[in-house]
């Protein structure tokens, strides 16, 4: 998730693996998986899945919220 969230900002993969305290071959092979699990070819695909992936989880919170409220 912290690559993931580091990816939306703009990092590049140098600077997520100096900020994880890793090396950059490490990332890289994180993002392979990560591509592979959500579907995507690349960062920027990526970033889009995330963001609308949160919009999508964040109205559906709202949503749920609000019918609580109405059934109580």
């Amino acid at each position: 998730m912290q690559i993931v969230a580091l990816i939306v900002q703009g990092c590049k993969n140098k600077d997520i693996a100096q900020q994880l305290g890793t090396k950059e071959q490490v990332i890289k092979n994180y993002l392979r998986s990560i591509y592979d699990k959500s579907g995507v070819s690349d960062r920027l695909e990526l970033a889009l899945f995330t963001i609308h992936h949160r919009v999508l989880a964040e109205a559906a919170a709202k949503a749920g919220h609000l019918i609580q409220m109405k059934s109580a």
